[in-house]
């Protein structure tokens, strides 16, 4: 379960990086 957890972190940390470059 905590590895299902980090992997949806790192899915939003890498949307995250991408918003920021749009921006």
């Amino acid at each position: 379960y905590s590895s299902q957890l980090a992997q949806v972190q790192g899915l939003i940390g890498n949307v995250e990086s991408q918003l920021a470059e749009i921006r």
